[in-house]
Order: structure tokens, then C-alpha cells, then sequence
């Protein structure tokens, strides 16, 4: 009975081991960057260095406009350095200027309508 209680403590302990190193592996160890170093010779280069990862905006901008639409022209460029109130794009504002002439059209029908009131009455 003493043997099988012994073999099972020496079990425990190493599976206890075990579990608790490859925690320390797993969440706990920093890796540590090392520097790559070469000797600097005249001649090609034929390292490749291959990486994935994501890019990020520094900031994120919402554009609003006083009206839906679309997009007509796009004025700027990638990586093109702008100012507060430059001209980003443009939109396609032919409805807006057909609900413009048609509001127009009736504004006018309604000033003759007044002047021929005034005048016959």
C-alpha cells in the first residue's frame, strides 16, 4: 500500500510539474526580440523578410452631408495632406437640381398668381 501511495505522490508531483511549466510557457514568459544582425558588404541583398499584420487608421473620420447622393467625382488622393474645408468630393446633384428648378418654376407661378389678383381685383 505504501508503494502505490509513493508512486502515486511522485505522479502527481510530476504531472503537477509538468502542467505548471507549460502554463509559465504558455501565458507567462515573455518572448524576447532578437536583434538580427549582418555584415554590411557591397553586393545584392537576397534577404526576405516576410510579416502579416493589420493597418490601422490613426483616426477614423465620419463624413455627413446636408443630402444623400452619388458619388460623382473624387477630388483628393491617397496619401494626399489636406486642410479643414478642402473639397473632399463631389456628388451627383442632378435630383437636387431638378427639385431646385421645379420649387423655382413654382415660386414664379405663384408671384403671377398674386400679380394677377392684385390686378384684377
Amino acid at each position: 500500500m505504501k508503494k502505490i501511495a509513493y508512486y502515486l505522490i511522485v505522479l502527481i508531483v510530476a504531472g503537477s510539474a509538468t502542467v505548471s511549466f507549460w502554463v509559465y510557457q504558455k501565458y507567462f514568459k515573455k518572448e524576447t526580440v532578437g536583434l538580427l544582425k549582418f555584415e554590411a558588404t557591397l553586393g545584392r541583398i537576397d534577404e526576405t523578410v516576410k510579416s502579416r499584420g493589420e493597418v490601422v487608421a490613426q483616426k477614423e473620420y465620419n463624413l455627413e452631408f446636408p443630402f444623400s447622393g452619388i458619388v460623382q467625382k473624387i477630388v483628393v488622393s491617397e496619401n494626399q495632406h489636406i486642410k479643414a474645408g478642402d473639397k473632399l468630393l463631389q456628388l451627383n446633384t442632378t435630383d437636387l437640381e431638378l427639385q431646385k428648378k421645379s420649387l423655382e418654376s413654382q415660386r414664379t407661378q405663384a408671384r403671377l398668381a398674386i400679380t394677377v389678383d392684385c390686378v384684377a381685383g
